[in-house]
């Protein structure tokens, strides 16, 4: 019964007390505002078209050939993240991966990144 009281609390005082977050960070350095975006993406046609059969699992650790997955996406800063490009302009990535600036499409190897 503790326990639940203070899971209680702690959900409470979450739900009263949001975390601030730097929305502007995020999406400055594509948009240059933080107007939302009016209309649709447009998709990325050749991206379907070249969509290979996904495997369940990574076997034998074969690199795959050069530009086989154009949709990959590297996202940089501090760290490194993935993500994948779902429209012309919008990559779909992790949460925490939101503050990147520089973001690369098409990227094969660590080694094209300049």
């Amino acid at each position: 019964v503790f326990l639940i009281s203070i899971i209680l609390f702690i959900l409470f005082f979450a739900i009263q007390h949001p975390l601030q977050t730097n929305s502007n960070q995020s999406f400055n350095a594509a948009n240059k505002s933080n107007k939302p975006i009016k209309q649709r993406p447009k998709t990325f046609s050749s991206v379907d078209q070249n969509i290979p059969q996904i495997q369940p699992r990574i076997t034998n650790g074969n690199q795959s050939p050069v530009g086989r997955y154009p949709y990959i996406s590297l996202l940089a800063e501090k760290v490194l993240c993935g993500g994948t490009l779902i429209a012309d302009n919008v990559v779909l990535t992790a949460a925490h991966c939101t503050g990147f600036i520089d973001v690369r499409v098409g990227i094969h190897s660590y080694s094209d990144v300049t």
